[in-house]
């Protein structure tokens, strides 16, 4: 696997390098990460620790196996940091529904730790204690579980805290996912382009709401037909407005789907704030590198042919 890793940076590095127009920028040595824009030589991908690395486009723990190239500290520091938030969104979401378990703190000091399982229809919640026993406060919350258990309507009330997440990381993150599968589509042509400079900087800002565009939730319907098959699409659309939506679907750890899509104003359009709904005619881009790494202004070149096309 580390092999096949190695292999799949070098790849990815020589197809970005090679774009045309950032390869007349470069000499074709040099790949610029797309969250941070620091420039990297081709060593970089190799060795045991590489300044390199696959980012997935979609979090691995959430279902993702698709991945770009993108530097170890964006990918594994920030980038890792908002994802946690956005998992964390995903494990509340399942705990809530039954599917999954969370852990908990007990008490006012916080320094018990349980699993809890919820089950809706009872409105029932039950807790597995995994702070050691040696702990002295354990046994008091042991028996106070136990009390619950037996006799809930005389139990003495009962405080513990579930951990939270903060939405605008959470947005942040399914951002960031957008920004990687247009990178991954598109490469410098995209992330050069001034229209999606606010995207770019809400990934790297999660404190603050930046990107002021759309985050749909796409029905299975709808996704199907978009996704066809795949983790994820770039969709030109075309009508009432003319944008490009980057749809993509995340799995839960208790084996939930949610499909997103991430608007993005198309070439030489307006950004679009909070449109609810629309009709459109959908065109999904493939994936295709060797045209990226051939065609100048390859997402120009898609997005005219698209638009010029339409009927």
């Amino acid at each position: 696997m580390a092999g096949e890793n190695a292999a799949k940076r070098r790849r990815l590095f020589d197809e970005f390098v090679r774009q045309p127009g950032h390869q007349d920028l470069t000499q074709g040595r040099y790949f610029f990460c797309p969250l941070c824009r620091r420039p990297f030589e081709r060593d970089a991908t190799v060795g045991d620790i590489p300044l390199l690395t696959l980012a997935h486009i979609i979090p691995e723990s959430l279902g993702g196996t698709w991945t770009t190239l993108a530097c170890a500290e964006c990918n594994n520091g920030h980038g890792h940091a908002i994802e946690a938030d956005f998992l964390t969104s995903h494990r509340i979401t399942d705990w809530a529904a039954g599917r999954g378990v969370v852990d908990v703190r007990m008490g006012e000091t916080r320094k018990v730790r349980a699993e809890s399982v919820r089950i809706p229809e009872a409105n029932n919640l039950s807790f597995k204690i995994i702070t050691p026993m040696t702990n002295p406060a354990v046994r008091e919350h042991k028996k106070h579980v136990e009390e619950i258990t037996q006799n809930p309507a005389n139990a003495k009330p009962f405080q513990f805290t579930i951990p939270w997440y903060r939405p605008n990381w959470c947005w942040a993150a399914v951002c960031q996912s957008a920004y990687l599968l247009m990178f991954s589509h598109f490469g410098y042509d995209f992330a050069r382009h001034p229209s999606y400079e606010l995207l770019s900087e809400q990934v790297r800002k999660p404190d603050e709401r930046i990107w002021v565009g759309n985050i749909h939730v796409v029905d299975e319907r709808e996704a199907a037909k978009l996704l066809q098959g795949n983790q994820a699409a770039v969709v030109f659309m075309r009508g009432a407005l003319r944008a490009i939506l980057a749809v993509m679907r995340f799995q839960s750890p208790g084996g939930a789907n949610q499909v997103l899509s991430v608007m993005l104003p198309g070439l030489g359009e307006a950004m679009h704030a909070h449109q609810e709904s629309m009709t459109f005619t959908p065109a999904v881009v493939p994936y295709e590198p060797e045209f990226m790494t051939t065609v100048q202004g390859f997402f120009w070149w898609r997005w005219n042919d698209w638009i010029r096309n339409y009927r």
